[in-house]
């Protein structure tokens, strides 16, 4: 196969960030066009908004699906897998930090679990907020603010719901190993108007979660960084070249 850093995909070498947060590939990178998500489009999941007359319908994150090398598309297929890129701009709504929409991933016939997924933070800093639902969805089990940053690796195990919370001061960008029949599944954040918690910036600049009260009761919440959570997938180079070279240790996506 040569050289692991010929089947790796590297940021400044196969894709770089524009002036407007935006991905622009090389040659032999294949990829899917963005799908852009605006503030317009998911106001209502935010804490604090200014009227929609007063704010601009800005760009808030770009998910990129299905990215591979020419030469690898053949793997991804067989496995029906997708290695996609997602770009969280920087910034506040209000006092709230710039976010993905919440979401779960559907139940898997196979296995009647939800779909796991590996992340990988390529740049930028933030927090990955993981909500485990009861059933019922009126309930909140168990929630977590993983705090990330480049090079950090994280399962997401079945169940978990998720959100993508940029904190710092450049795009962050995440890669992701899912299986492709994977769809999101929006509408139970959607009903509660976000997760459990915002995760705003007070006046004198700290980060402060805040109870959202469209839940009918709080959980604890634990904070703890990406190396602390349980990852028994983690590799030692990009998840992208490790998959290349050996799909099968990815069995759990698809298992």
């Amino acid at each position: 196969m040569g050289p692991e850093s010929e089947c790796a995909m590297n940021i400044n070498e196969d894709y770089r960030t524009g002036p407007d947060g935006l991905l622009t590939f090389n040659g032999d990178i294949v990829h899917t066009e963005p799908k852009l998500f605006y503030l317009n489009g998911c106001r209502d999941l935010f804490l604090t908004l200014p009227p929609e007359e007063e704010t601009a319908n800005r760009l808030l994150y770009a998910l990129y699906e299905k990215n591979a090398r020419e030469e690898d598309i053949s793997i991804f297929n067989g496995y029906d897998i997708n290695y996609n890129l997602k770009v969280v701009l920087p910034g506040l709504v209000g006092d709230e930090y710039i976010k993905s929409i919440p979401h779960f991933h559907p139940v898997d016939n196979t296995t009647g679990e939800t779909f796991t997924e590996i992340h990988e933070i390529i740049q930028g800093e933030g927090i990955i907020l993981l909500q485990k639902n009861e059933e019922t969805r009126d309930l909140v089990n168990k929630v977590s603010a993983v705090e990330f940053k480049p090079g950090d690796q994280l399962f997401i195990r079945s169940g978990n719901g998720h959100t993508t919370i940029n904190t710092g001061r450049e795009p962050v960008i995440i890669g992701s190993l899912i299986k492709r029949s994977s769809e999101t599944n929006f509408e139970p954040f959607m009903e509660r108007r976000g997760c459990i918690y915002y995760l705003i910036r007070t006046e004198d600049g700290r980060s402060e979660f805040v109870f959202n009260p469209h839940y009918p009761k709080s959980v604890g919440l634990d904070i703890l960084p990406a190396p602390a959570l349980d990852n028994p997938h983690r590799t030692e180079g990009s998840i992208y070249q490790a998959f290349v070279q050996d799909p099968e240790r990815f069995s759990v996506l698809w298992k």
